[in-house]
């Protein structure tokens, strides 16, 4: 990771193998934390988009941020944690949430989760294999800009928002890790086991029945301590319908690092029409 911080962006290529290696599951292959038996026990850190409030259209980045700078003009996508809004902030979610849950939608309506982008840079974009026909939405995100953000109208946003992703997943990976496990000499053990069920799972039995995950808890001791994901700030009360607003921008500096402050915008919220 440090290597894509210093500038060297297809370090993200690298990046995804060791992040399938660590979590993807196959028919013909098992992940190493599955094998640890703590993939599906880990509270997973999620610092994905927030949901948006209902009836709202928003245009955003992901799990990236846009950064613009003052001294340079330019404007580049960036991993969200650098730049983390409160509204990312979600409580932990299961594996299953956090590597199947959408991030981004892009303009053309193709729907990406972590696994689509990981496992399409590992396995066909250049990671551990390189194919001559991609996935036919990663094609559009990567090569096509199917996402639909410029710096002008004849200026491309100057990097990849496919390898900030990763960058930023893989931070995600770590926290999650280091905040959820502790170790009992080789064998790690997770601090506090979370529901693997996803959210959206709609539960039949009972609040005192025994959960349908197979932990032996009651279902209001398992399933039933999940926590919704965050939803995005509610526009100002003066925002007029139909107008664009931005969440999560800010004027942000580091003079200690930096002296040229940046401005970042998180995404764009279309108040709806009421």
């Amino acid at each position: 990771m440090a290597a894509y911080d210093a500038g060297m962006e297809h370090e993200a290529k690298r990046l995804s193998v060791p992040i399938r290696t660590l979590v993807h599951n196959t028919k013909r292959s098992t992940s190493l934390l599955q094998h640890l038996g703590i993939q599906n026990q880990l509270g997973w850190v999620d610092r994905g988009p927030p949901d948006p409030p209902r009836n709202a259209i928003v245009l955003a980045f992901g799990v990236c941020v846009v950064e613009t700078r003052f001294d340079t003009g330019r404007t580049r996508y960036e991993p969200a944690m650098r730049q983390l809004a409160p509204d990312r902030r979600h409580p932990p979610v299961s594996f299953e949430d956090w590597w199947r849950r959408t991030i981004l939608t892009d303009q053309r309506g193709n729907k990406f989760n972590r696994a689509d982008l990981v496992l399409a840079v590992a396995d066909q974009d250049g990671g551990a294999h390189i194919d001559a026909a991609l996935n036919e939405k990663y094609r559009q995100l990567s090569r096509e800009n199917s996402l639909g953000f410029r710096q002008s109208q004849d200026l491309p946003i100057a990097n990849s928002v496919v390898h900030a992703s990763v960058r930023h997943i893989a931070d995600e990976l770590l926290q999650s890790i280091d905040a959820g496990l502790v170790w009992r000499g080789d064998e790690p053990v997770v601090r506090t086991p979370i529901c693997p069920q996803p959210l959206e799972t709609s539960l039949a039995e009972g609040r005192n029945d025994p959960c349908p995950c197979g932990s032996g808890r009651k279902v209001k001791r398992c399933f039933g301590q999940r926590m919704p994901l965050c939803v995005m700030t509610q526009p100002p009360e003066e925002s007029q319908p139909g107008q664009a607003h931005p969440v999560g921008g800010q004027a942000v500096s580091a003079p200690d690092l930096d002296p040229y402050p940046a401005v970042v915008l998180d995404c764009l919220l279309l108040v709806p029409v009421q």
